[in-house]
């Protein structure tokens, strides 16, 4: 299992198909703004 707690380690994954639906997963939580992990972390 990989926790991927910012947008930076999708590089960890090998998929393309996975990595993509990653970033758009972190696109809708940031909604536009630069990830922080204080405030769109967990």
């Amino acid at each position: 299992m990989l926790v991927l707690n910012c947008p930076a380690f999708r590089g960890r994954i090998p998929d393309p198909t996975i990595r993509c639906l990653l970033q758009q997963r972190f696109s809708e939580v940031c909604a536009g703004e630069p990830y922080d992990h204080n405030l769109h972390g967990t």
